[in-house]
């Protein structure tokens, strides 16, 4: 697929609500969008945190890091995205809201913690068009693409000690979903002659696999410091796909009895080839107040494969860059603005989209809050903030400039614990 499909995609593209976050050409392409695995505390420090946890809120990228958490937690968050989408000659903003993630852990005995939750994995969400004049004619022909879908991530999470400083972890994850796409040319005349030829394809897809994690955590000063490392390595599964294509001819947006639906494949079974991806990282903690944190992540998307074919030159494989801090002033002051976590952080490097070879970079910037809400601090409101972008205004590629903000309520507690009568 080529940069100037895309872009093709895009002009006079029109403002939408889908089931993603808002409209993305570049969603076309491999899955669609994708979407870490992170929760709302590692979002606002840049996606950093393979490698250390506060205890309190939970931390999705390293299975790991669950037993750090000896409260029953309880998290769930919603995202609003609004998307600015530039190419040569046009320009469309979109806005777009969605739930993030819910996630739920408790402690088993001392040294396991367990849990589930449920995450996007990738969305699929486009819904562009362009027109041109047919040669020789003073009729316009107008070319229509969309896309809706999204793959979730359901995930069973254990987490275990082993020792003072070392901790183990696992995943095992579902991945299911489905993906409608629609591709549409009309040839439009103005009278009954007006004909439209479309694709219509939808694709589901299933299967489980897993994730592992391990992370150390080295005291120094009595205790009063430590520097933590970790990472995690997710398995190169396949999953089991089902595809189904329809070609049809309507005339004046009405079908032709004369031409009836064709189906081209149904329900014909194959396998998507998943990419396997490893991360690791590092972080220096002073406890309750500074976490810094910098992790590497890459995923290896150049064995991606549909239904037996590689998509070389539509996906790459991507090694990118997570910086993060948290920082809270005091806590144990009596004052409330002493008891907030500032988050902010950075990540860069390249997407796994690579439009007729062409590798798309993205940067974004992160800043959020976590807001202590009672006297016993066991919740918190969670706030991120992230801007950034992706690709860039040229022949081949398009921009998405885009501001997102998520919110999550984050819920831990002491459950299942016998009162003792002294």
């Amino acid at each position: 697929m080529s940069g100037l499909f895309l872009l093709t995609l895009f002009i006079n593209a029109t403002i939408g609500y889908g089931q993603g976050l808002g409209n993305s050409p570049y969603s076309i392409l491999g899955l669609g969008d994708l979407h870490g695995t992170e929760f709302s505390m590692n979002e606002a420090t840049g996606g950093a945190g393979v490698s250390s946890s506060n205890g309190l809120q939970l931390n999705g990228i390293n299975p790991a890091l669950l037993v750090r958490n000896r409260f029953t937690a309880f998290e769930f968050a919603g995202s609003v995205q609004y998307k600015d989408v530039k190419a040569p000659g046009a320009q469309a903003q979109d806005l777009a809201a969605n739930l993030a993630y819910m996630a739920l852990s408790f402690p088993i005995t001392a040294k396991w913690s367990s849990g589930v939750s449920i995450k996007p994995y990738s969305y699929v969400d486009y819904n562009t068009s362009s027109s041109s004049m047919v040669a020789g004619t003073n009729y316009p022909s107008v070319y229509s693409f969309s896309g809706k879908g999204a793959i979730n991530r359901v995930a069973w999470t254990n987490g275990f000690a082993i020792g003072k400083y070392v901790n183990v972890g696992m995943d095992i994850f579902y991945l299911f979903g489905n993906i409608h796409k629609s591709s549409e040319v009309s040839l439009v005349t103005g009278d009954a002659d007006d004909n439209t030829v479309g694709v219509k394809e939808k694709l589901n897809v299933r299967n489980v696999s897993g994730r592992g994690g391990l992370a150390v955590r080295v005291p120094f000063n009595k205790n009063k410091m430590f520097v933590n490392l970790g990472g995690t390595y997710t398995y190169g599964n396949f999953l089991y796909a089902k595809k189904s294509s329809v070609y049809e001819l309507s005339r004046n947006t009405f079908p032709d009895p004369s031409f009836p639906a064709d189906t081209l494949q149904n329900n014909a079974k194959g396998y998507i080839d998943m990419p396997y991806q490893y991360r690791v990282g590092a972080s220096f903690e002073l406890p309750f107040q500074l976490l810094i944190s910098a992790d590497y992540e890459y995923t290896d998307w150049k064995s991606f494969k549909s239904f037996g074919n590689p998509e070389s030159m539509q996906v790459a494989s991507t090694g990118r860059y997570y910086l993060g801090a948290d920082y809270i002033p005091k806590f144990r002051s009596q004052r409330y603005f002493d008891l907030i976590s500032y988050r902010a952080g950075v990540n860069f490097g390249p997407t796994y989209y690579a439009p007729n070879g062409t590798q798309i970079n993205e940067t974004n910037v992160t800043v959020g809050f976590g807001l202590p809400i009672g006297r016993d601090g066991g919740s918190t409101l969670s706030l991120a903030f992230t801007g950034g972008q992706r690709g860039m205004v040229s022949v081949r590629t398009i921009r998405e400039k885009y501001l997102r903000v998520t919110v999550a309520w984050a819920f831990a507690d002491r459950w299942f614990v016998k009162p003792r009568l002294d």
